[in-house]
C-alpha cells in the first residue's frame, strides 16, 4: 500500500491528504475522479507556430525487464536528442526510428517499482513506469479497466497479473511551442479558448499573417477606396468619415463618402457633358434641332453625338430602308432588277420576271430536266415495256422503272437470273454426267452408280483402299491370328492350349496363379519375355520366412528373422556386413550422432550447440580493460593492463570525457605504464590528449588479428556475405551453417526462378520452402498478415507435397537463424561459405522479419516475428500488419 500511495501522491499532489484517511476502496475511487479531470481542455492550446512534430513517449514492450534485458521504446517523432533517467541515473537509449528506441536495464538497477523518465533539451516529455526483476509483491491489486487508470501506473488486475494503465494523464512537459497540444500551459505559452476566442467570426478580426494557437487569422490589407474590416496601411490608410465629405470635391468619391466641396468649372472633355466650358475638340451642339428624332433616325446606333445615342440600325432584311446597308445586306439598284431576277424569286424587294433554265438530269427517272451523258433520256414505252422487263433483274431501276426478272431459286428453273446456289448448267450430254435415279438441272441422270470405299472389317461391294485392301481369305485362320483379334471375319486364337506358343514344352508355366510358389520353389518354369522369346528358370528354396526381416514381406512370405542392429551392444538383431568389428554391431546413420562422437566407426555429423562467428573487417577486438579517466590530466589509470606503446585501441563507455570520442574514433597507446596507465594520443607517438572532463570507461585493443569469443557477430555481418570466421577455441563441432542444410528440390539444384526451391535443415529435420511460396513462381518477398500467413501455408501444395506444410514456431525460426539459414540464403545449400550472391531462387530477402506461428502469450493480439539475419525476435507487432512468410513441413 507504501508503494501505491507514493505513486499515487507523484501523479496528483491532492491525493496526500486523502491517503492517510482513506481504505483502499475509498483511494480506488478518488484515482478515478481524479483521472477523470483534464490538464486543460483540448480546445485550450498554448500560443505560437503549431508544432506537429513534438517528441512524444507512448509505451514500453513490456511492463517488467530483468536486469541486462532490452525495452523496446514506442512513440512519435524520437530522435537521438533524447535521453533517458531511472532513479536519477542516465541510461543509454538507442534509436531504432521515429517510432522505436530501446535501453536496456543497468545491472546495478533496483529490484522493484521505478520510473522511466524520458527529457529533451532539458524538458521531461514524461515518465512511464517499470517493474525491475520479479519482485512484484507491493504492486496494488485494483478491478478496474486498464482504459481508466493512468499510463503510468503499474498495478495488478483482479488475476494477479502486472498491467499497465492504458488513459493519458501523467506529468506533461511544460508547453514550448504556439498550438502544442497535451503538454503544462505556462506563463509564456498559456491555454488559450480556441472554441471561443478563435471563432471563424474572431478570426476574421486577426490578420492573416498571424496564427494564434494553429489558427490563422483572416483579415486581410484594404485594397479597395471605401474598403472596411481590413487592415489600413499606407496604400490605403483610414480616413475620418466624420469631416470628410467637406474636403473632397463635389463629383468625386474617397473613402466611399461623395464630396460637397465647390470648385472652378473645368473644360468640357467628354461627349454631352454639361456644366463645363465648351472648347475646339467638344463644343456645343444644338440639341433640340440637330440631335432630334428624325435627325436620330440618320444617325447609327453605334454613334453618340452630344451624349444621344442614333437609332440607326444595320439593315438585317431584304429590300430593308432607312437602315445603314451593310456587307451582308448591301445597296441593290432597284432600277431593271426584275429582269435580272428568275421568275418567282424576290431580291431587294423586287420580284424577278426572268425565265430559268432547267437542272442537268441527276436521277434515274427525272424529267423535266437536261438529259446528259451519264443521264441519258430512255424509250420508256419500247425498250421499258413489260417484255422486256422481265429480262431486268428485279434488283435493277431502269428510267425509274424496276425490273421483274427474280434469281433462280428452283433447280430446272427458266426465265431468272442464274445465281451461286442455282447456276445455270448445259443440257446438252448432261443425263450421262448425272447419275440414274437423279435430276439435276431438270435433266434426269442415266449414268450407272459407283460403289463407296470399303471402311470396315469384312466389308463386301465396296472399293478396296490403302486402310482396307483385299485378302485372300483362305490364307486367313485362326492359328495366324493373335488371340481375340478378327481379320476378314476370323477371330484368332494364337497362342492358346489349342496353338501354342513356339517352343512350349511339357514345363510347367509360370503364371500369376502360382507365381508366389513357383518363385520360392526350386523346379524348373518356362515362360516367354516381351518379344516373344522362350526363357526357363527355376525359384530360390531359400526365400523363407526365417531368411526375411521381421516386419518385411517377400512374395506372400512374412520374414521372421530379426532386424539389423542399431548400435554395438543391441541384443536379439541381425549384425550388419557393415560393421568395423566383430559381434552385433551395424552402420549408423552419422546424423543420428551428436557431433564430436563416434559411435560404431561413424562421426558423428548432429551439431547440438550452434555459436556464432566471427568476421576480422566487421569487428576485431581485445580484451576491454576498465579505466578511469580523470580531468585535465592525459594520464589515464588502466589496472592491469597489457597495452604497450603504439598499440591502437578504442574507448567505449556510457559517459564520453570532453576532448574523447566513444566507439568510434581509433588511438594510440603512448607513454604507457605496464598494469598501471597509459595516455592517448591520435597519431602514433604524437602529444597526449588531456580531457577536460573525467568518465569511467573502458579501453581495448582494435583489430588485434585474434577472433575471439567476444568478437563474435550475427550472421548479418553489417549486411556483407555469413561471417567465415571461426572463434579461437571453438571446433567445427558449434558451427552451423549451409553445410548442415540439403537441397530438396525436384530437380537437385535450386538455382532458377521456377524452381520450387526446398531447403532441409539436417540438423532439425525440418524441410523449408522458399519464401512465399507459389508452384511454378519465383521466391517473393510478398509480405501478408499473421492470419494469411496462417492460411497460405495450411493450404500450401508446393514442391511435390499437396499436405503437412504449416507456418513455423517461433524458436523453430530462431532454430533456422542458428543453423545458418542466412548463409543458405547467399550460397545455398551444401556449399562453401564467402560467396556474396544472394540465392534470391530460395529466399528473396533474407534480411529481414518473418511470421512466426507462436502468439504472444501476455497479449494474444500479437504474435512473434523473427529476423533471418541477425535472429532478434520481438513482438512488437500486432497480427494485421504485413511480414514476410515461409513455410515448413
Amino acid at each position: 500500500m507504501a508503494i501505491f500511495i507514493a505513486t499515487l501522491n507523484k501523479l496528483k499532489a491532492q491525493l496526500t491528504f486523502f491517503a492517510a484517511r482513506l481504505n483502499a476502496v475509498n483511494l480506488l475511487l478518488c484515482l478515478l475522479l481524479l483521472m477523470g479531470m483534464n490538464a486543460c481542455d483540448s480546445n485550450f492550446v498554448a500560443y505560437k507556430n503549431v508544432l506537429d512534430t513534438s517528441a512524444v513517449v507512448i509505451s514500453f514492450d513490456r511492463i517488467a525487464a530483468d536486469k541486462n534485458e532490452s525495452v523496446l521504446v514506442t512513440g512519435r517523432n524520437l530522435d537521438k536528442d533524447i535521453t533517458i533517467e531511472m532513479n536519477g541515473v542516465p541510461v543509454d537509449f538507442q534509436i531504432v526510428s521515429k517510432t522505436k528506441g530501446s535501453f536496456v536495464i543497468p545491472t546495478d538497477a533496483p529490484e522493484g517499482l521505478t520510473d522511466v523518465k524520458f527529457n529533451k533539451s532539458k524538458k521531461s516529455l514524461g515518465l512511464l513506469p517499470l517493474v525491475i526483476g520479479s519482485s512484484a509483491d507491493n504492486i496494488p491489486v485494483m478491478t478496474v479497466s486498464s482504459s481508466s487508470v493512468c499510463n503510468d501506473i503499474i498495478y495488478k488486475d483482479k488475476t494477479g497479473t502486472l498491467t499497465r494503465g492504458e488513459r493519458p494523464c501523467g506529468d506533461k512537459p511544460a508547453c514550448s511551442e504556439d498550438g502544442q497540444i497535451d503538454c503544462l500551459a505556462v506563463a509564456t505559452f498559456p491555454a488559450v479558448d480556441k472554441r471561443t476566442k478563435l471563432s471563424i467570426a474572431n478570426a476574421a478580426l486577426i490578420h492573416s499573417t498571424i496564427t494564434i494557437a494553429g489558427v490563422k487569422g483572416t483579415m486581410s490589407n484594404c485594397s479597395a477606396d471605401g474598403a472596411t474590416s481590413c487592415l489600413a496601411d499606407t496604400s490605403f490608410p483610414s480616413a475620418d468619415a466624420s469631416v470628410a465629405a467637406a474636403k473632397i470635391v463635389t463629383g468625386q468619391t474617397l473613402a466611399g463618402i461623395p464630396g460637397t466641396a465647390s470648385s472652378a468649372l473645368a473644360n468640357c472633355a467628354a461627349d454631352g457633358a454639361t456644366g463645363c466650358v465648351a472648347i475646339t475638340n467638344f463644343p456645343a451642339v444644338n440639341k433640340v434641332v440637330n440631335l432630334a428624332a428624325g435627325n436620330l433616325a440618320k444617325i447609327h446606333s453605334s454613334v453618340t453625338v452630344g451624349g444621344v445615342v442614333g437609332t440607326m440600325s444595320d439593315c438585317a432584311a431584304d429590300g430593308g430602308t432607312g437602315c445603314m446597308a451593310i456587307a451582308t445586306f448591301p445597296a441593290a439598284i432597284a432600277s431593271g432588277a426584275a429582269a435580272k431576277i428568275v421568275t418567282g424569286q424576290t431580291l431587294a424587294g423586287v420580284s424577278g420576271t426572268a425565265t430559268p433554265a432547267p437542272a442537268n438530269c441527276a436521277a434515274d427517272g427525272a424529267t423535266g430536266c437536261v438529259a446528259v451523258t451519264n443521264f441519258p433520256a430512255v424509250d420508256k414505252v419500247t425498250n421499258l415495256a413489260a417484255g422486256n422487263l422481265v429480262k431486268i433483274h428485279t434488283t435493277v431501276t431502269v428510267g425509274g422503272v424496276v425490273g421483274t426478272m427474280a434469281s433462280c431459286s428452283a433447280d430446272g428453273g427458266l426465265s431468272c437470273m442464274a445465281v451461286t446456289g442455282f447456276p445455270a448448267a448445259n443440257t446438252t450430254g448432261a443425263a450421262a454426267k448425272i447419275l440414274t435415279g437423279q435430276t439435276l438441272a431438270g435433266v434426269a441422270g442415266s449414268a450407272t452408280v459407283t460403289p463407296g470405299n470399303c471402311s470396315t472389317d469384312n466389308q463386301t461391294n465396296c472399293v478396296t483402299t490403302s486402310t482396307n485392301p483385299a485378302v485372300i481369305k483362305a490364307n486367313v485362320t485362326a492359328d495366324l491370328i493373335k488371340n481375340g483379334t478378327v481379320i476378314a471375319g476370323v477371330t484368332g486364337a494364337y497362342p492358346s492350349a489349342t496353338y501354342p506358343l513356339a517352343g512350349a514344352t511339357g514345363t510347367a508355366d509360370l503364371d500369376a496363379a502360382t507365381f508366389n510358389a513357383k518363385v520360392k520353389s526350386a523346379t524348373a518354369f518356362e515362360y516367354w519375355d516381351s518379344a516373344g522369346g522362350y526363357q526357363t528358370g527355376a525359384g530360390s528354396a531359400n526365400i523363407t520366412a526365417a531368411n526375411i526381416v521381421t516386419g518385411v514381406s517377400i512374395f506372400g512370405s512374412s520374414g521372421t528373422a530379426p532386424a539389423d542392429c542399431l548400435y554395438g551392444t543391441q541384443g536379439s538383431c541381425q549384425a550388419d556386413t557393415k560393421c568395423s568389428w566383430t559381434g552385433s554391431a551395424c552402420e549408423v546413420d552419422p546424423w543420428n550422432i551428436r557431433a564430436g562422437v563416434t559411435l560404431g566407426g561413424k562421426a558423428g555429423a548432429l551439431k547440438t550447440s550452434c555459436r556464432n562467428r566471427g568476421s576480422a573487417s566487421t569487428w576485431d577486438t581485445g580484451l576491454p580493460y576498465s579505466a578511469v579517466v580523470t580531468a585535465s590530466t592525459p594520464t589515464i589509470a588502466v589496472t592491469g593492463h597489457p597495452f604497450s606503446n603504439g598499440d591502437i585501441v578504442r574507448i567505449d563507455g556510457s559517459t564520453a570525457p570532453t576532448g574523447l570520442t566513444l566507439r568510434t574514433q581509433t588511438y594510440f597507446v603512448v607513454n604507457s605504464v605496464a598494469s598501471t596507465s597509459l595516455q592517448l594520443s591520435l597519431t602514433s607517438g604524437g602529444t597526449a590528449i588531456t580531457p577536460s572532463t573525467g568518465a569511467n570507461v573502458n579501453i581495448y585493443k582494435w583489430t588485434d588479428g585474434t577472433v575471439q569469443w567476444w568478437d563474435t557477430i550475427d550472421d548479418y555481418n553489417n549486411n556483407l556475405a555469413f561471417p567465415t570466421a571461426l572463434v579461437s577455441g571453438f571446433t567445427s563441432s558449434n558451427d552451423c551453417s549451409s553445410a548442415d542444410w540439403q537441397d530438396l528440390t525436384a530437380d537437385g539444384t535450386c538455382d532458377a526462378a521456377a524452381d520450387d526451391c526446398m531447403m532441409k535443415d539436417k540438423i532439425s529435420g525440418l524441410t523449408w520452402s522458399e519464401s512465399y511460396p507459389v508452384t511454378g513462381a519465383a521466391a517473393a518477398s510478398t509480405a501478408e498478415s499473421w492470419f494469411s500467413a496462417i492460411q497460405h501455408c495450411n493450404n500450401l501444395n508446393f514442391g511435390g507435397y499437396a499436405t503437412g506444410w504449416r507456418l513455423p514456431t517461433q524458436k523453430e525460426l530462431m532454430d533456422a537463424y542458428a543453423h545458418g539459414i542466412r548463409d543458405v540464403g547467399f550460397n545455398g545449400a551444401g556449399v562453401s561459405t564467402g560467396s556474396t550472391n544472394l540465392n534470391a531462387n530460395f529466399i528473396a530477402d533474407v534480411d529481414t522479419y518473418y511470421w512466426s506461428a507462436s502468439t504472444t502469450s501476455y497479449n494474444t493480439s500479437y504474435a512473434w516475428l523473427v529476423h533471418l539475419s541477425y535472429g532478434a525476435t520481438t513482438n512488437f507487432s500486432t497480427k494485421s500488419p504485413a511480414y514476410l512468410v515461409l513455410c515448413v513441413r
